[in-house]
């Protein structure tokens, strides 16, 4: 005999998927994830086209910086006549001219005397460098940008640095 309260077993009609929840929230994920990976996929672009551009600046800049350096390093004297004209006093009666432009070119002149020597030439520098002097020291500086901060190539004399250390 049945009693009133049993029920007979009902066959569950749930069909085994996903809830509106579950989608939403899959679909959620998946827009934040591709704009995660969309932003660091642009920033990862970015950066190797600045190594790139940062590369052939060196590569570039490099034989000038090279250059000054060995005549720096030789200087007796170092006149500045702007931001963008120096002139180095070497031994022999020897002066180097450099004189940078504002359109990335460079050009170097050596004389004995009133005699030009030689002349060097550079050009697709980095537009704005310019010298500075302090002591032995003279400094190429290239220009602060918007994407990056603003560097400077220290050079020093040591015939300057003997002579100002000498008692």
């Amino acid at each position: 005999m049945k009693h009133a309260t049993e029920h007979p077993a009902v066959p569950s009609h749930r069909c085994g998927g996903w809830s509106l929840v579950q989608v939403l929230a899959t679909l959620t994920l998946l827009a934040a994830f591709s704009l995660v990976w969309t932003r660091l996929f642009l920033a990862i672009r970015q950066t190797d086209r600045y190594a790139h551009e940062a590369r052939n600046n060196l590569a570039v800049i490099d034989p000038l910086v090279e250059q000054l350096r060995t005549d720096v390093w030789s200087a007796y004297a170092i006149a500045l006549g702007n931001e963008r004209t120096v002139v180095l006093r070497l031994p022999d009666n020897i002066s180097i001219s450099w004189q940078l432009d504002r359109h990335g070119g460079a050009e170097r002149i050596e004389s004995r005397g009133m005699r030009e020597l030689g002349a060097q030439r550079w050009a697709d520098l980095p537009e704005g460098l310019s010298f500075a002097a302090d002591g032995p020291w003279l400094m190429i500086i290239e220009p602060r940008r918007a994407d990056q901060s603003g560097r400077s190539v220290p050079l020093l004399s040591q015939l300057m640095l003997i002579r100002r250390s000498a008692p």
